[in-house]
């Protein structure tokens, strides 16, 4: 699969790969209300490097395969890329587990791990009716309503990942969704993530860590941030009043960022 990354920025600090996760676009996302400020923050006094996950963004819209490994060894193919060695890793969502399974198998080159509203299992896996059945209304919403963007359920499946947002923010992620993949894309890769599982492979982390997550996150509950922090050996965990799942300027889930900072910034 090709996959497409970028840098940005520079500085003092340790480099720092942000996994790759949902509704990403690398030249999309500099004029995105929601990424945008994201991408100043994170790149401010040291080297960014980001990139689309397959199946999204200008990677590679039809791998021949979308599961963990797959996503673990792209992640490894753009930290070779880009000539990073050691270098701080930052998981957002599914790039969670991703980040976890990489940084389990390659200790020597995560100098820390840092996760924002991330899960251990995936949705499929998890034993709550309830959840699974949270996964199928989301399959749904993607089948019947992706890129349509005059559909009043593009509109309810951002308002689920940010229901915190102003109305230029929802605007932005209902149109970064068919900017990033086409239903087909993003209806493969929703089942894919729904079933990344890592539980087993947290003890095998070595690197200092912080879990971040959002008391009512809808997304990825709660419990599963917690459950992160608990398996990865002397994590921190941090919890933060919000219901936004998404990072947003303005959403007191922001402040989540100041400490991930803090913590990148550490020796």
């Amino acid at each position: 699969a090709r996959i497409a990354w970028a840098e940005s920025s520079g500085g003092p600090g340790a480099p720092l790969l942000r996994a790759g996760h949902f509704l990403t676009h690398l030249e999309r996302d500099w004029r995105s209300e929601v990424w945008a400020p994201l991408l100043e923050r994170l790149g401010a006094g040291r080297r960014l490097v980001r990139y689309d996950q397959r199946s999204t963004g200008l990677s590679d819209r039809d791998p021949p395969g979308i599961d963990l490994e797959a996503c673990v060894a792209d992640l490894a193919a753009v930290a070779e890329a880009s000539g990073l060695e050691r270098f701080d890793l930052l998981g957002i969502s599914q790039g969670a587990p991703v980040s976890v399974a990489f940084a389990a198998r390659h200790p020597e080159q995560v100098r820390r791990l840092a996760i924002w509203g991330g899960y251990a299992r995936g949705r499929s896996l998890r034993d709550d009716p309830e959840e699974r059945a949270r996964g199928d209304a989301m399959q749904a919403l993607i089948r019947h309503s992706w890129g349509q963007t005059d559909s009043p359920f593009l509109r309810a499946f951002a308002t689920y990942f940010a229901p915190g947002a102003t109305p230029a923010q929802l605007d932005d992620l209902t149109a970064m969704q068919a900017a990033s993949a086409g239903a087909p894309q993003a209806a493969r890769l929703r089942e894919a993530i729904d079933r990344f599982d890592v539980a087993d492979r947290l003890c095998a982390v070595r690197a200092p860590t912080l879990v971040v997550h959002v008391s009512q996150d809808g997304v990825q509950p709660h419990e599963e941030g917690r459950r992160l922090a608990e398996g990865i050996p002397g994590a921190a965990f941090l919890s933060i009043e919000s219901r936004s799942h998404v990072p947003l300027p303005g959403d007191p889930n922001w402040a989540a960022l100041d400490a991930i900072l803090a913590f990148l910034d550490a020796p």
